[in-house]
């Protein structure tokens, strides 16, 4: 595909809302019409188009997404939004685990493909994703806290699963 070798630059198109990418199953098409298609991976989209874990229920498209991944947002979406208000709070225990679990398939998909450096960039964000009080809209999380958080803690899982 021209697009993603022109000049040298590979790119990679985000699963996001508001995007072409915005649900599985039209993702799942377009990877089928477009084999050459590379994907930035952020998850945490599907699961508030399609309000749950959606990935769980649709492991065929996980694997398709696997061979197709080639940068992983490490957001953590929920059934109500992109981003859960703090995922060390235990009630956000489970939607961590099935994003780390997803993160893995991509890993090993990566892995597989040859990709010798997998990235990924701990992505929770202002701009409407991270939740505020009401009435006086501080933060209910720190955002720096946040994503050191999360960026430790996959960059130590995904340092076990190598070695």
């Amino acid at each position: 595909m021209e697009l993603t070798t022109r000049n040298g630059v590979t790119i990679a198109f985000e699963t996001h809302r508001s995007r072409s990418t915005f649900h599985p199953l039209i993702t799942q098409r377009l990877l089928e019409e477009l084999p050459d298609l590379q994907l930035t991976i952020d998850f945490s989209h599907w699961c508030c188009v399609c309000e749950r874990l959606v990935l769980d229920e649709l492991p065929d498209i996980l694997e398709l997404c696997a061979n197709h991944a080639k940068h992983i947002h490490a957001r953590i979406g929920y059934d109500q939004g992109p981003q859960v208000p703090d995922p060390r709070a235990p009630e956000f225990a489970p939607a961590l685990r099935a994003h780390e679990i997803w993160w893995n398939r991509l890993l090993r998909g990566m892995r597989q493909r040859k990709i010798s450096c997998a990235t990924m960039t701990p992505e929770f964000g202002p701009d409407g994703y991270l939740h505020l009080e009401p009435f006086t809209q501080r933060p209910v999380a720190d955002l720096w806290e946040l994503n050191k958080w999360i960026g430790q803690r996959q960059k130590a899982r995904f340092k076990e699963l190598h070695e």
